[in-house]
């Protein structure tokens, strides 16, 4: 049986993805720092799907740990899947934050993505097979005085996906950057960067992690590198490629956190043509069959 890592697996994006490849029928090893929400979500999916799921309670912005973690994973040849989906995000501006926050950023978002996706490219790339998803934000495509480091560190990431991408697809190993906008995860809950309150507004839309985890594996599944999820994110994401480099600054100079004012309910559907895409994706690929 395959095994996949998910970095980041205690709640929201992460967790989704650990419990929709344990539902494919993938082993897992899950990152995270809260031991009682790794142990939970190692409980839940042996009760649901009969996988097992390895835990390794670490800070991927301490090199020693990041280190011995690459070097594990690196004798690992029954690993299919890497998601490096670990990420936060802070309020303090660039210059009122300490430089050591901004390393520790760097550290989370390019650092551990980057280390862990070159000790598991080889073992891959020899077995002509394997997945890595870096997972990264709508907010990459945008400037913010509000959270400078967040969107740096994530542009960062886009290229750098893309570009590994180009490197081990001829060898049999797919590379997806995946673009999610507002999602209904710990993340936005508790992050310094998103303190009021938010709700739906125009092309913003809220989503569920689950949701956004489904349409990730189906872009992978068709091959697609980039997966931004979301009729209205993949508008979001044309406007902020094709809208001029200075009117798009003005727009962002508020923070990316302006936009938002109530609470969102505890979940938002999809909307009627999302849903539409889904049902009929599901139609076409029935009997298909999952990765195992």
């Amino acid at each position: 049986m395959a095994t996949a890592c998910v970095t980041g697996a205690s709640s929201g994006i992460g967790r989704s993805f650990a419990e929709q490849l344990a539902a494919r029928g993938y082993d897992l090893i899950v990152t995270g720092r809260r031991l009682e929400k790794l142990e939970e979500l190692e409980r839940d999916l042996a009760e649901r799907y009969g996988v097992t799921t390895e835990i390794r309670l670490l800070e991927l912005s301490e090199r020693n740990a990041l280190e011995d973690f690459a070097a594990e994973l690196a004798t690992r040849e029954d690993l299919g899947y890497l998601v490096n989906n670990a990420g936060y995000g802070r309020g303090e501006s660039f210059t009122e934050d300490s430089f050591s926050e901004h390393e520790r950023m760097l550290a989370v978002h390019v650092t551990a993505p980057m280390r862990l996706a070159h000790a598991v490219a080889p073992v891959m790339k020899a077995a002509g097979a394997g997945v890595i998803v870096n997972v990264s934000s709508l907010a990459s495509l945008l400037s913010s005085r509000s959270s400078l480091m967040y969107c740096a560190t994530k542009a960062c990431l886009n290229s750098f996906s893309e570009s590994l991408a180009l490197e081990l697809g001829p060898h049999g190993v797919h590379v997806q950057l995946l673009l999610p906008g507002f999602t209904h995860t710990e993340f936005h809950r508790d992050s310094e960067v998103y303190p009021g309150r938010k709700r739906n507004r125009f092309l913003l839309r809220w989503m569920p992690a689950p949701q956004v985890v489904r349409l990730s594996l189906r872009d992978i599944d068709r091959g697609r590198i980039i997966c931004v999820p979301g009729t209205a994110n993949k508008l979001l994401q044309l406007l902020a490629r094709q809208v001029p480099r200075g009117l798009r600054n003005k727009l962002s100079s508020g923070g990316i956190s302006s936009a938002f004012t109530v609470d969102p309910p505890t979940e938002v559907a999809a909307t009627d043509a999302e849903q539409v895409e889904e049902e009929e994706s599901a139609t076409r690929e029935k009997g298909t069959g999952d990765r195992s």
